[in-house]
C-alpha cells in the first residue's frame, strides 16, 4: 500500500510542476539599469533599460524608467513616445495608469506644453489625489503666478492635502495682484490669508508692509512685533522695513525696548544681539554692550562682529581704528540657508528658488 502512495505523489508532483505556471525568468538587464540608477549612471541605464524592454515587452516599469531618463536627457518628444505607447497597453493596474499618466505630464511640461501637462495633473489629483501630481501643479501654478488659479483648484477638494500656511500665502499673494485693480477683492483675500495662518511670518511681513503703506501704524507695529517674537532670525530679512515704519510712525525710540524684550524671550539669538551691540555701541552705553558681547562670546564665539567691536572699545584713535570702524560697518558676514533642499543665497526671499519650499530660508553665520 505505501509503494502504491509513494508513486502516486510522485506522479502528482511531476504533472503539478508541468502544469504550474513558470517563473519569469530573471531579466538581468533590467537589474543592471537599476543599479545604474541608484548609482547615477544614467546613459548606462538607457542602454540596459533598452536591452530589458528587448527581452520582455510586459516589463512596463523598465519603459517607464526609459521614457523617464529621455526626458532628463532633454529628449521630452521621444519620452512622450514611449509613454503615450504604454496608454493602449491593456491589463494595467490603476497604480501603473496613474504612474503612466504623472510620466505624460511631466512629459509635456518639459516640452513647454502647460497647458496639457496642468489638465493631466488636474485630472490626477480629482480622480486619486495623487500626492506627487498635486505638488507639481502647485508648483506649475508658483512658477507662473498663477495664485488665484491654485486657490479655485484647491477649492473643487484639494484643499484638504494643502496646509493652511500654504494656503494662506496663496491668498496674499493673489490679495496682493489685486488691491490694485480690485481692491476690496483684494482686502478679501488678504483677509482669508491672516484668517488661515495669522502666524506666517510671511503673512505678518507683507501685510505690516500694507499697512505701513496705508498709514495704519498702530496695525503694522503689531504684525512687526508678533513677527519678530515668534521668529527673531527673520530680523535680519526685515530690519530695515521694521525700523522705517518705527521711525514713520514717531516710535523710534522704542525700538531698543522692543529689541531688548525678544532677547529676554530668546537669550541667545544671534541676530536680535548683533541689532542691539549696534544701538548700543552707536549710544555709548559700553555696560550693555559689554554683558551682551559677554553672552555672545559663551554662545558663538567666533562671531566676527563682536570680536570687532570689542577691539574696537579698547582701541584708541587713528587710522586703525578708522579702518577697524568701516568694518564694523560692513556687518556680519552671513548668508541665507534653505532648511528644506540646504542652498545658500545672499539675499532673502519668501520662496527658495531652487526647491520652491515657502519660509524656509533662515541667517547662517560664516563664523
Amino acid at each position: 500500500m505505501i509503494p502504491i502512495i509513494i508513486g502516486a505523489a510522485a506522479i502528482g508532483l511531476i504533472l503539478l510542476t508541468f502544469f504550474l505556471p513558470r517563473k519569469r525568468k530573471v531579466n538581468h538587464p533590467y537589474l543592471e539599469a537599476l543599479n545604474c540608477l541608484l548609482s547615477g549612471r544614467r546613459e548606462e541605464a538607457i542602454k540596459y533599460l533598452r536591452e530589458a524592454v528587448r527581452i520582455d515587452s510586459e516589463n512596463i516599469d523598465a519603459y517607464l524608467r526609459l521614457g523617464d531618463l529621455w526626458r532628463q536627457q532633454g529628449d521630452g518628444e521621444k519620452a512622450l513616445r514611449i509613454h503615450q505607447s504604454l496608454t493602449v497597453r491593456s491589463g494595467l493596474t490603476k497604480e501603473m495608469r496613474k504612474r503612466i499618466d504623472f510620466a505624460l505630464a511631466l512629459d509635456y511640461l518639459a516640452m513647454g506644453n502647460h497647458k496639457r501637462a496642468i489638465a493631466i495633473l488636474k485630472e490626477l489629483v480629482r480622480k486619486s489625489k495623487d500626492r506627487d501630481a498635486l505638488d507639481y501643479l502647485l508648483k506649475i501654478f508658483e512658477d507662473e503666478g498663477q495664485f488665484i488659479e491654485a486657490i479655485e483648484f484647491l477649492k473643487e477638494g484639494g484643499k484638504r492635502l494643502v496646509d493652511r500656511r500654504r494656503q494662506a500665502i496663496y491668498y496674499l499673494m493673489a490679495g496682493k495682484d489685486l488691491l490694485e485693480r480690485d481692491p476690496k477683492r483684494g482686502e478679501d483675500y488678504l483677509k482669508e490669508a491672516h484668517k488661515l495662518s495669522s502666524n506666517s511670518p510671511m503673512v505678518l511681513a507683507t501685510l505690516a508692509e500694507l499697512d505701513h503703506k496705508a498709514k495704519r501704524f498702530d496695525l503694522a507695529l503689531g504684525r512687526w512685533q508678533k513677527l519678530l517674537w515668534e521668529y527673531p532670525d527673520l530680523l535680519m530679512a526685515v530690519k530695515d522695513r521694521l525700523e522705517n515704519t518705527y521711525f514713520e510712525a514717531n516710535r523710534y525710540g522704542d525700538i531698543e525696548g522692543l529689541y531688548e524684550q525678544v532677547l529676554n524671550r530668546h537669550q541667545y539669538n544671534i541676530p536680535v544681539s548683533l541689532a542691539l551691540i549696534r544701538i548700543y555701541q552707536k549710544k555709548g552705553e559700553n555696560n550693555k554692550l559689554k554683558s551682551i558681547l559677554e553672552r555672545l562670546k559663551e554662545y558663538r564665539a567666533r562671531l566676527l562682529l563682536p570680536r570687532l567691536i570689542e577691539l574696537d572699545l579698547h582701541l584708541g584713535s587713528g587710522p586703525a581704528r578708522e579702518l577697524l570702524e568701516r568694518l564694523i560697518d560692513e556687518g556680519e558676514p552671513f548668508r541665507y540657508h534653505c532648511s528644506v533642499c540646504g542652498k545658500d543665497q545672499s539675499e532673502f526671499t519668501w520662496r527658495c528658488p531652487n526647491c520652491g519650499a515657502w519660509e524656509s530660508l533662515r541667517p547662517s553665520f560664516l563664523f
